[in-house]
């Protein structure tokens, strides 16, 4: 597995991820019924087709064992103490030896197929995720098609917000509507990242969340899936 570098050239679902941020915030997510709001609806909508999952599936696998997520969260807090990349609004940490453990000992790939029928080569890329102080977010977006066709989200790690708010979701913009996800420990969430536009609302209250995340490249893609996404006005 691998982490990601910056390439010069700018995809079309890059400017796409750029046009959602001159946009929206996941701070004040426009309503539907509203002229932002329609906007980004549509946008949305129009990645529809393109997308290899309806929609995102969660589940509470047994092996996300209750040791394993204890394990997992060690590795992820060293991670951030020691090497921290404070990267659009949250704390990135580089995957470690018990996340590759995890690869060897389970066959990820085999799992991602049977919660959302897609074939994925096993995964390539990975990275541990924290959103630990008050306003840490993540905007929406399009997931880098390096990363992955296909992102499965481990949750390591949920402390409650104190405020009595919901807290800190993932968020889908699913053109007309707004599909939020809250994620307890030892639950997982896999998606289409690629054309799914997604982010993350602000935690609050004291609230901290602790992802690992790994990316896997879709069987059937071998050419790419985005090379003939049209640019985003003003791009």
């Amino acid at each position: 597995m691998s982490a990601l570098h910056d390439a010069e050239e700018v995809s079309a679902t890059l400017a796409w991820t750029r046009w959602f941020r001159r946009t929206v915030t996941v701070t004040a997510l426009p309503e539907p019924d509203t002229a932002v709001g329609r906007r980004v609806d549509e946008a949305a909508a129009r990645f529809a087709h393109r997308r290899l999952t309806d929609r995102p599936r969660t589940d509470r696998p047994s092996w996300f064992t209750p040791e394993r997520r204890a394990a997992l969260l060690a590795e992820a807090r060293e991670g951030i103490r020691t090497d921290p990349e404070h990267n659009n609004g949250k704390v990135n940490a580089k995957f470690g030896p018990l996340a590759l453990e995890l690869v060897r000992t389970v066959d990820l790939a085999r799992y991602v197929e049977s919660v959302t029928g897609v074939a994925v080569r096993p995964p390539h890329a990975s990275t541990y995720l924290g959103y630990l102080f008050d306003g840490s977010a993540l905007e929406l977006h399009l997931d880098d098609e390096r990363y992955g066709d296909i992102t499965l989200l481990l949750c390591l790690h949920r402390k409650p917000c104190g405020d009595g708010s919901a807290g800190s979701r993932t968020v889908f913009l699913e053109g007309g509507r707004r599909r939020f996800v809250d994620l307890a420990e030892r639950e997982i969430l896999v998606f289409d990242g690629v054309f799914a536009p997604h982010g993350r609302t602000p935690v609050t209250g004291g609230e901290e969340i602790v992802l690992l995340s790994f990316g896997f490249r879709a069987a059937k893609n071998t050419t790419g899936r985005s090379g003939d996404v049209e640019f985003p006005p003003e791009a």
